[in-house]
């Protein structure tokens, strides 16, 4: 049973074709950890136009891919910035990473090579 991927969602965005869903996952996993490395150095130095604009495109990859509830999480850290609660959006990006690993491997899982 899917606990981070809404299968049906990522299927939606693909029209079914799983062998595009399988190679958009491949690029996630690929691409995700340099773009959460930016995250979290935006956070650190208090950048709030690069942060907005890297949750926006995290928010969408994760959207695609039927990670609806980490898509959400972007949200949360977007929140947290614009309060100026940064421990926040940083422990938030943190929780995010963990959602994000889990995404991976169910994306994996559900589209093997």
């Amino acid at each position: 049973m899917s606990t981070e991927i809404d299968r049906e969602a990522l299927l939606r965005h693909v029209d079914g074709d799983k062998d595009l869903a399988r190679v958009l996952s491949r690029m996630f996993a690929e691409q995700i950890p340099l773009l959460m490395v930016r995250v979290r150095a935006a956070i650190q130095q208090r950048e709030e136009a690069p942060l907005s604009a890297l949750l926006h495109r995290l928010r969408g990859s994760l959207a695609t891919l039927g990670g609806l509830v980490a898509a959400s999480g972007t949200r949360e850290i977007e929140r947290a910035m614009q309060q100026g609660n940064w421990a926040e959006a940083e422990a938030l990006a943190q929780s995010l990473e963990g959602t994000i690993s889990l995404m991976i491997v169910e994306l994996g899982d559900l589209f093997p090579p």
